[in-house]
């Protein structure tokens, strides 16, 4: 059975569509941003050229700046892009190597908007050997936005939530820790994480307590 056929016939798919569309909607909005602060720039340097002879008058300093916002917001632009790319290439192959830090922080750096719409911060933690380790990194990454998302659902406005990578006697180990809260965001399913890191021949443990919840996640590494 070829790779392609095995995503089609593959019952995490839904959830795996999802998962893919809650990226990308979040992308979408962070790119927005760009392109609106870079309209608003030259907006305003294109109001300058179409005005009279004294409004046209501009000052190197100022036109340095502009040009400064303008590199800065293209800078922004190129690293989501660059994110969301490697992001999709994870779901190329239903196995393949991966690089367990860089793979995770891509998917950090993916996650933060959701986090600092809800005023939180989030810390990783990455694996001080990491290495290559073979598996299904768009399935992974799957599992650890789901926990993120359920911690994220009752954290408050100046929690910290922390990823942590561990790696050694053949295992990988992902904890996803932070605050336990009044939860008004949106559910996620324990098993769902389960389902998944079962798929990936690990485990996900939910551990919670009146102060915190802690996602453990295993796999072979």
């Amino acid at each position: 059975m070829d790779d392609e056929l095995k995503y089609q016939n593959d019952p995490l798919r839904d959830s795996s569509l999802a998962f893919f569309g809650a990226i990308t909607a979040s992308v979408s909005h962070e790119l927005n941003n760009v392109i609106a602060i870079m309209d608003q720039t030259t907006g305003l340097l294109e109001d300058r050229l179409t005005g009279s002879e004294e409004e046209i008058k501009i000052t190197a300093e100022k036109l340095a700046r502009i040009v400064t916002s303008l590199q800065a917001q293209a800078a922004r632009g190129l690293g989501i892009i660059k994110r969301l790319n490697r992001f999709a290439h994870s779901a190329d192959q239903p196995r393949q190597k991966f690089d367990i830090n860089e793979t995770l922080n891509n998917l950090i750096e993916l996650s933060r908007r959701l986090a600092v719409l809800r005023g939180v911060t989030l810390e990783s933690r990455p694996a001080e050997d990491p290495g290559e380790i073979e598996s299904n990194p768009f399935y992974l990454q799957q599992a650890v936005f789901a926990a993120i998302r359920m911690i994220l659902s009752s954290a408050h406005k100046g929690d910290i939530l922390t990823i942590a990578i561990n790696r050694g006697g053949g295992r990988v180990e992902i904890i996803v820790e932070g605050p336990a809260g009044t939860q008004d965001g949106p559910v996620v399913d324990p098993a769902d994480i389960q389902r998944i890191m079962e798929a990936l021949s690990g485990s996900a443990e939910l551990q919670k307590s009146p102060e915190k919840i802690t996602v453990r996640l295993e796999l072979p590494g």
